[in-house]
């Protein structure tokens, strides 16, 4: 919720959210020494500053389950072979 309230974007559907690495807009929500509109306030002030104290740094479900950095170009590498190869599992599948 912290950057929810920072950024004012508390609308989203119920049950759709995402994470965020822990910086200073979420110190600052849990410690409530500042009011919600200082914290909007300074993360506007952030965003204009592309301060990344402040601003989310998102943070996937999966983030835990990196267990390599790898360069972008093996990362695409990588992907390519995996969907020709899914490709070619369900060619199959597929009526011509």
């Amino acid at each position: 919720m912290a950057f929810d309230e920072a950024r004012n974007t508390l609308d989203w559907p119920h049950g759709v959210d995402g994470r965020g690495i822990v910086n200073q807009t979420v110190k600052d929500y849990q410690t409530g020494h500042l009011e919600l509109k200082e914290r909007q306030e300074r993360y506007t002030q952030a965003d204009k500053e592309d301060d990344k104290e402040r601003l989310i740094v998102w943070a996937g479900t999966g983030v835990g389950e990196v267990g390599e950095i790898t360069p972008a170009e093996e990362v695409v590498k990588q992907l390519e072979k995996e969907a020709i190869q899914a490709l070619s599992t369900v060619e199959g599948y597929l009526q011509r």
